[in-house]
């Protein structure tokens, strides 16, 4: 897949992002935090509590927004993973749903190796523009290292697909670690930032 294709796949979610990924079915990767509400952690659980109106939509499209449903969360890890919602009591909302992600490209998961725990990646930054950056593994509950970000990581960008440079998909934007984005030292020198995120398979 062409970068500029990868970039269709990826969504708005709430205030960040999420991606539409390829499985039996369409479904969207984000970071839990971006939802509005965590749903409740039982085994059932009422409709309105797992559904979410007019959460998704196109990351340059502010006006049409699509209901999803939490199939999956952890909170700890911060992923969510979204489906369309009832297709019985909510009919329309199902078919909007599924219009919407299957007019969009979706994108391929990649694995990683343990053999090479660090490999260059992309990331796609608020302007638009995927930027160069290098993904570690940390081997640690599944948590990638991002480093030397070159378009930054700021706010906005949570749940946005951590990608290899094949345009596969191997982790999800979430919580920030290490050290505090500082962009560049007074000396110029660049300052590195590091960012702890979730990686989508484990390493082989």
């Amino acid at each position: 897949m062409e970068p500029e294709t990868a970039k269709q796949a990826v969504v708005a979610v709430g205030d960040g992002r999420g991606f539409i990924v390829n499985t039996d079915e369409r479904l969207i990767v984000t970071a839990a935090h971006c939802l509005p509400q965590l749903p409740p952690a039982a085994a059932t659980a009422y409709l309105e509590e797992t559904t979410y109106q007019d959460l998704v939509g196109r990351i340059d499209d502010d006006q049409k927004r699509i209901w999803v449903e939490c199939l999956f969360v952890d909170p700890v890890a911060d992923i969510a993973v979204l489906g369309g919602p009832d297709d019985q009591v909510l009919s329309d909302q199902w078919d909007a749903h599924q219009d919407f992600v299957e007019e969009l490209p979706a994108l391929e998961v990649g694995g990683l190796s343990s053999c090479h725990p660090t490999i260059p990646g992309l990331l796609l930054g608020l302007g638009g523009e995927w930027g160069g950056c290098e993904i570690r593994y940390s081997g640690v509950r599944g948590c990638l290292w991002i480093e030397n970000a070159v378009e930054g990581i700021v706010g906005g960008m949570s749940g946005s697909p951590i990608m290899n440079t094949a345009c596969e998909v191997v982790g999800v934007l979430g919580t920030s670690g290490g050290t505090s984005d500082m962009g560049r030292g007074n000396d110029g020198s660049s300052l590195r930032r590091r960012e702890s995120h979730i990686s989508l398979t484990p390493p082989k």
